[in-house]
């Protein structure tokens, strides 16, 4: 999917008024961290699909089959979506574009279901951002 996310708000009513104009810039640039295999096989962190939903962006990680959640309005990380005990915590590749779908329950919280290719699932979590805050 690439290593950047640029965010650039009500852009479909700017650019109906004309406001999109030379030297405009977007109103979030968010770079994802990205690692190139070295053979250490510790840095498979490269990014395969991902999915904007209410306050957060989630990022399907390819090999690891985990989930990054970064804040939309900040691009700042807010934590790690890993599979649990009821999967043995096996999860793996994520294989297809469009790898990730989120939507935000109307308690705040979020369902997200992650598709993952290595142990042929379908994974279904439910998060809720309220609850992990301090």
């Amino acid at each position: 999917m690439g290593s950047t996310i640029v965010r650039c708000d009500r852009f479909l009513e700017r650019a109906a008024k004309n406001e999109i104009v030379k030297g405009w810039k977007p109103d979030l640039i968010f770079y994802i961290p990205f690692n190139i295999e070295d053979g250490s096989k510790l840095d498979y962190d490269n990014a395969k699909a991902f999915a904007a939903e209410g306050d957060y962006i989630f990022i399907a990680i390819a090999r690891y089959g985990y989930i990054t959640v970064y804040d939309k309005s900040t691009g700042k990380l807010v934590g790690r979506i890993e599979p649990g005990d009821n999967v043995h915590k096996q999860s793996g590749w994520c294989d297809f574009n469009y790898a990730i779908n989120v939507m935000q329950r109307e308690d705040g919280s979020y369902l997200i279901l992650h598709e993952e290719n290595a142990f042929a699932k379908i994974l279904c979590y439910s998060w809720n951002p309220v609850s992990t805050k301090k």
